[in-house]
């Protein structure tokens, strides 16, 4: 998971980049695909060609092809989007299911807990930060099976 913010440090679950208008650019895409994209690729599929699917987005350089030689990076055509976000949405929906369900039972745990609170439900607000709603999403993240992901591909392949 990345996460883009004009300030602050990183001290959550996620790859931290900063940018002063906090969108993706083209150099900070490049520094990810180098950093992250790349080790990972490297560390399942060693001394193997790959290809890398992107879409057609202004902030994935053309340039990521001359990096390896072992990663060809494929753009998606500009109409091509539309066509697939329906799978990105299903991915979507099951994380934010998870992290709902997770968020709601804190929520309750919470008020169950503290029943002599005059209003547990402002408290809790004050409890749960936006650092531990980034622990949650991390976590939901890294239990989403896999068949989610294949499986929201099936409906274009």
């Amino acid at each position: 998971m990345l996460q883009i913010n004009e300030h602050g440090r990183p001290s959550l679950p996620v790859l931290y980049y900063h940018q002063d208008s906090a969108w993706m650019s083209s150099d900070l895409f490049t520094d990810y695909f180098n950093e992250e994209i790349l080790p990972t690729i490297k560390k399942h599929f060693p001394q193997q060609k790959v290809i890398v699917t992107l879409d057609n987005a202004t902030c994935h350089p053309p340039t990521l092809n001359d990096i390896d030689d072992l990663i060809q990076v494929q753009f998606l055509p500009p109409i091509t989007t539309s066509l697939i976000q329906p799978c990105d949405q299903q991915v979507i929906f099951s994380l934010k299911s998870r992290v709902r369900n997770v968020y709601y039972t804190i929520l309750l745990t919470y008020v169950r807990s503290h029943p002599e609170a005059d209003n547990p439900y402002q408290d809790f607000l004050k409890f749960y930060t936006l650092k531990e709603a980034e622990y949650d999403l991390a976590q939901c993240w890294d239990e989403l099976p896999l068949s989610i992901i294949y499986n929201s591909y099936n409906n274009i392949l």
